[in-house]
């Protein structure tokens, strides 16, 4: 599990390794290019919660295991998009991390 440590917050955003790879990359091209997005997530017990990551708010991302997380160019791409189409990301539930439209279908089959 990695964290993404927002602002003052008082608590810091839990994300799977995986997916906080791709996430990175995503926030890398949309915060290098003064674009802003929305992160949500739920947590049991706190219900859901979104933040509005902006390039002049200072995040740090930590991942917790040593090996380097490589990121997946579908699921980067699949992200982009949902950004693209509605402003923000939803994160899934729990550590089942995030799968794209395309993985989704294929996991449904």
């Amino acid at each position: 599990m990695g964290t993404l440590y927002y602002s003052d917050a008082q608590y810091p955003i839990r994300i799977d390794d995986d997916t906080l790879a791709n996430l990175k990359v995503v926030l890398e091209r949309r915060l290098e290019a003064g674009l802003g997005l929305t992160l949500s997530w739920s947590e049991a017990g706190f219900g859901r919660s979104t933040v509005w990551l902006h390039p002049t708010i200072p995040m740090r991302l930590h991942v917790d295991d040593a090996v380097t997380q490589v990121s997946s160019p579908d699921a980067v791409d699949a992200m982009m998009l949902e950004v693209e189409q509605s402003g923000g990301i939803v994160l899934p539930d729990g550590e089942e991390g995030w799968m794209g439209e395309a993985e989704r279908g294929d996991a449904a089959r």
